[in-house]
């Protein structure tokens, strides 16, 4: 009689194997290929971490220097706007790059999880400039740079892995 790891003829069971095997702590080891085609897990968590621990303390710093160098009002408004687009990339960092999905999943997660970040980072970012005393433009900023701020830490972390 055939398991099912036989059956499959994959190396750890998955969903499509067997039903009991989306229990079991061997559930957690990677595919290989999403619809054929062939994936390697290139980002870690331990690197998505590592990118929003960046963007937390770049949106820290220049809040910091906001309020050193225009005033209290403008630098509470980099903060909340740089927090408006932290948050949500923190969220999706977590959900997304943790451990123990398959390719399947984790692209699924991927695509969901992109869907609402960007729904929760414009609806903190209008709420942040409806219902708080800030100013626009420094809230637009301090969003804009967070977000810069995750881009170039990506190029970073690319650079890194290629080289």
């Amino acid at each position: 009689m055939k398991t099912y790891l036989q059956a499959c003829n994959k190396t750890a069971p998955c969903f499509t194997c067997s039903p009991i095997a989306a229990l079991s702590e061997s559930h957690y080891t990677r595919r290989n290929s999403v619809y054929g085609v062939k994936v390697s897990r290139f980002v870690t968590l331990k690197d998505v971490s590592r990118i929003v621990y960046l963007q937390f303390v770049l949106m820290a710093i220049a809040a910091f220097i906001t309020f050193l160098l225009v005033d209290k009002q403008a630098g509470l408004s980099v903060f909340l706007g740089a927090l408006a687009c932290w948050v949500p990339t923190f969220l999706f960092a977590r959900l997304v790059f943790a451990d123990g999905y398959s390719a399947r999943v984790f692209l699924t997660l991927f695509v969901v999880g992109e869907a609402l970040r960007l729904f929760l980072s414009a609806t903190l970012f209008v709420l942040v400039v409806k219902y708080l005393p800030v100013r626009v433009l420094p809230v637009f900023a301090g969003f804009a740079g967070t977000l810069f701020a995750f881009w170039l830490a990506s190029l970073f972390l690319l650079i890194k892995k290629k080289g």
